[in-house]
């Protein structure tokens, strides 16, 4: 009797975007809708994205909705500030991994709320963009958590944690404490620089992932120079972006134009 195989997945390039704020983002543009996000990103060709509002994840079911159909992948995610206000992608396998999340972020927010008066607005919409309603905390804090607790929440929930915007002189990594702690379970480091560049300035990013993602505010960012390519199946989830990025079972990221 012979014994069956599992089948070996089709691996394919899958052009990446891995870190977008929706109106839900204070600091977002009002055509970052869902709608309008999908839409823009199958113009671009992008084939994997991730909703990343700051310490909300309230938008991204409809992001997924309005993603239906079109072959696009998107990623429950969220941006968190951490204590010393060093900013974190966030990443998770399933909504309810990211509810948990969401739960204990919102635990050691602070109790601040918006000025309207301001401008601000960060609306939880619907995949036709209709509002639902709009959250008044003010999002866009920092916790009262370290790098180290975020980090370390995010494995419990499975989640993956990549260090956001690592080289930009605010809100990062190497801005905020100077290096990436060898001991931090970060699994990428988001970048605008060069390589070579970025580990001559900053030794302690030799050996890690390397991402290039918009952090897209507004419609026309999501249009790049660079892209971030994931060769994974083409039922692409979190796992395999895993895999990607630790080079396993043929699975490996690439930056390129």
């Amino acid at each position: 009797m012979s014994v069956g195989c599992s089948p070996v997945p089709m691996l394919k390039w899958i052009k990446a975007d891995l870190h977008i704020h929706t109106v839900l983002s204070a600091c977002a543009d009002l055509d970052m809708s869902p709608r309008e996000i999908i839409n823009t990103a199958k113009l671009l060709g992008i084939g994997l994205l991730a909703i990343t509002d700051h310490h909300a994840i309230d938008n991204v079911a409809a992001c997924r909705e309005v993603a239906k159909g079109t072959g696009i992948t998107v990623l429950f995610g969220m941006e968190v500030q951490t204590r010393e206000e060093v900013h974190l992608v966030c990443l998770f396998p399933s909504e309810d991994l990211a509810d948990s999340f969401a739960a204990l972020v919102a635990q050691h927010l602070p109790s601040n709320w918006l000025s309207l008066g301001a401008g601000e607005i960060q609306a939880v919409v619907t995949a036709n963009d209709q509002v639902v309603r709009l959250d008044q905390r003010k999002l866009l804090a920092s916790l009262d958590l370290s790098v180290e607790d975020v980090c370390g929440a995010v494995a419990r929930h499975q989640g993956l944690t990549i260090a956001a915007h690592v080289d930009r002189p605010q809100y990062s990594l190497l801005a905020n404490l100077g290096f990436v702690p060898p001991e931090l379970p970060v699994a990428a480091l988001e970048t605008i620089s060069d390589a070579a560049a970025l580990h001559k300035k900053h030794p302690s990013t030799v050996g890690y992932p390397l991402l290039c993602s918009s952090d897209a505010h507004c419609l026309p960012m999501l249009n790049k120079e660079k892209y971030t390519y994931f060769y994974v199946a083409e039922d692409v989830t979190l796992s395999e972006i895993r895999m990607a990025l630790k080079g396993e079972g043929g699975r490996k990221v690439r930056i390129e134009n």
